[in-house]
């Protein structure tokens, strides 16, 4: 499932694809902005989205659009035959309504925490790409993100993956901290893990 055409989303889809045999969904617009990125793709392993579709057993993906500068963003809400439902957003520069209908009643939410702003203000960014990543079409902040979970946050939220970390203008113990501390001021207990950039997060069930 892409995203979006950024070159840090999709540049391991075709070699992915080709090794295993596994199909891309995908935005057509995405694909079209960022086609030579992909390599061959088997046509039947290149599945355009147009809606709320099903893989495998009956996984049910409703993808929604999310504020991001790119061609075309889209978030992912899965669903199980089982009714467990999971929610992902990784880059979003602001949590619209849509956004916040499609992590409600969740059990497992993906959320970004890309910036500090502090941090970002101090980084060696130019002032035009500070100004994009803060914009409504840029990426979330770690306070942004709390403020999300905090709305969204029903008895049935089991955990919050934070996502999209920034190595220049945040720290993943910041992320955690900031979140920690949002929930923490409105009596909320909810199990969270940051996913670094170089390594897979632990298999987690329950």
């Amino acid at each position: 499932l892409i995203t979006h055409e950024h070159g840090d989303h999709i540049m391991g889809a075709g070699i992915a694809s080709r090794k295993y045999n596994i199909p891309i969904y995908i935005a057509e617009e995405s694909y079209r902005a960022a086609e030579h990125k992909f390599g061959k793709i088997s046509p039947e392993n290149l599945i355009f989205i147009e809606g709320e579709f099903r893989i495998g057993e009956g996984v049910l993906v409703t993808p929604f659009d999310v504020l991001h500068d790119a061609e075309r963003t889209l978030g992912y809400r899965i669903e199980t035959p089982g009714g467990k439902a999971v929610a992902i957003a990784t880059d979003i520069g602001y949590a619209d309504n849509t956004v916040r209908e499609k992590f409600k009643d969740i059990d497992v939410m993906v959320i970004e925490c890309n910036y500090d702003y502090y941090m970002l203000m101090e980084s060696p960014y130019p002032w035009d790409l500070k100004a994009r990543v803060k914009g409504r079409n840029g990426h979330l902040s770690n306070n942004d993100a709390a403020k999300l979970i905090r709305d969204v946050y029903t008895e049935r939220l089991q955990k919050a993956f934070l996502v999209h970390v920034s190595k220049d203008s945040n720290k993943y113990s910041l992320a955690m901290e900031t979140v920690k501390r949002e929930l923490r001021e409105n009596s909320i207990d909810l199990e969270l893990e940051v996913a670094t950039q170089t390594e897979i997060t632990s298999v987690w069930e329950y």
